[in-house]
């Protein structure tokens, strides 16, 4: 039986390539070294059995490229939880924020739509909702932005990045046909935005949104089809709150 030699043969290239590529891994290959030391040991103490040098080695690379997929796949988790941490966005100092939401527990169902502006520290100003009957919720998201968008306007406030979590919104106002369904609606929201301001629509996760959302629940259970809110209630005010303070939530 070949006993252990610490001579690397020259002519095995494979070993000396995989060697010189473990340089940047030694966190990985000098653990995976010793614990083959310490087993060949073991071997050669307790059953008499010797361990070759080729062996040894290709049970360090197993081990190292085992443990190295080990790690990479628990990067890989941690940074796609660390992606997923949301919360409500502020904007710059002259800006006004417009969250709208749309709400209908079933589809089709009671239906209701809500909204907020706040300033860019997170300051509540307005908040609506509303209750439009037995509704899906396509149509009740749509109008929770044009429902926003004119209070906007109406308010003289001039500078508004608007964020809705429904992403099928954004694509209707850019690329929808106006001759179809929904497309007066359409027509509405995009006759607002080319008037001589700024409004920017864009995309939130539904975490960042939360305010809006509560504001929507409570239109489902309104008698009103718009009610301005001047003064939050209690249950918002934390969420407000929550918001303001940078608080972040897990997606998911």
């Amino acid at each position: 039986m070949v006993g252990p030699s610490f001579g690397l043969p020259e002519e095995d290239s494979s070993i000396f390539m995989w060697s010189h590529d473990s340089v940047n891994k030694l966190g990985i290959v000098i653990p995976s070294i010793m614990w083959s030391i310490w087993c060949a040991r073991n071997a050669k103490v307790f059953d008499d059995i010797s361990m070759p040098l080729m062996a040894a080695l290709s049970k360090i690379e197993v081990m190292t490229r085992d443990v190295t997929q080990v790690f990479n796949s628990m990067h890989k988790e941690i940074t796609s939880i660390q992606l997923q941490l949301i919360s409500w966005k502020k904007c710059h100092l002259d800006s006004y924020i417009l969250n709208v939401d749309g709400s209908a527990q079933t589809n089709p169902e009671m239906a209701g739509f809500g909204g907020l502006i706040r300033d860019f520290d997170g300051q509540f100003m307005r908040g609506f909702h509303g209750n439009i009957g037995y509704s899906n919720i396509l149509h009740v998201e749509i109008l929770a932005l044009i429902h926003g968008i004119q209070i906007c306007w109406d308010e003289g406030l001039r500078d508004i990045i608007c964020y809705t979590d429904f992403m099928h919104t954004i694509h209707l106002v850019q690329y929808a046909d106006v001759s179809t369904h929904d497309g007066n609606d359409i027509a509405i929201i995009r006759k607002y935005m080319a008037k001589d301001w700024t409004f920017q629509l864009r995309h939130t996760l539904k975490e960042g949104n939360m305010c809006a959302d509560f504001l929507a629940k409570v239109g489902t259970r309104s008698t009103s089809d718009l009610l301005i809110v001047l003064n939050p209630p209690a249950e918002l005010r934390l969420l407000l709150m929550a918001d303001s303070m940078g608080v972040v939530y897990h997606h998911g």
